[in-house]
């Protein structure tokens, strides 16, 4: 799935491509998550759904300057990681079950991309990242198909982008000084999985990529 780093070491993007962290980055509730510590949590989840808004290749690689060490993003659809100032965390009752997803938006509050859990991820490398990157989880609402998928979809229907849903994994390569952020398709899917995914994607009006 990947056309970045890990095949191609050369591409090391220019100084000014890396974004610094803000002084101040506040989430729901008043929390502080770490978008570092998010970074590392992320390849323990396994199989997930990332929803990232279309982006011309031209924009890759990007990478991000953390008190940790610079994180280089190996794919397009990582960038909009690159450019995330909050993590929110969200949880709903929906006609196919519970959902938990997370938001990562921009200083203006734009959202730039979306990591839902699917039923092959791991919940509990789930529940300790909301818990050790001080992300705050909303309580669930008692229906996802009512007025909230009705803003949702006014809302999406107003963006100019088109939003790409993948079925992903997010290995982290690490090396001295450096943290390299892949994207991958997962080994294997299960049908729930797949079927959770589908759905997702229809109710966020994205394309689901396939591989």
């Amino acid at each position: 799935m990947s056309d970045g780093y890990f095949e191609h070491a050369e591409a090391i993007l220019p100084v000014e491509d890396v974004c610094a962290e803000p002084p101040s980055m506040r989430d729901v509730g008043g929390t502080a998550p770490c978008i570092d510590c998010i970074t590392d949590a992320l390849p323990k989840l396994g199989s997930a759904l990332w929803l990232s808004r279309s982006q011309p290749d031209g924009v890759f690689p990007r990478a991000r300057l953390l008190p940790r060490g610079v994180v280089l993003l190996d794919h397009p659809a990582l960038n909009a990681f690159a450019h995330a100032r909050s993590v929110h965390a969200f949880g709903a009752l929906t006609s196919h079950g519970p959902r938990e997803w997370l938001e990562f938006r921009e200083t203006n509050k734009r959202v730039v991309a979306k990591l839902f859990l699917l039923p092959d991820t791991d919940v509990y490398a789930w529940d300790r990242m909301l818990d050790g990157c001080r992300v705050e989880s909303l309580q669930p609402a008692r229906d996802c198909g009512g007025a909230y998928a009705v803003l949702m979809r006014a809302a999406l229907s107003r963006s100019r982008e088109s939003w790409h849903a993948r079925i992903v994994r997010l290995p982290l390569l690490r090396l001295i000084g450096l943290r390299v952020l892949g994207l991958r398709a997962p080994d294997r899917i299960s049908a729930l999985s797949h079927e959770a995914a589908a759905a997702i994607a229809r109710e966020e009006r994205a394309v689901l990529l396939q591989g």
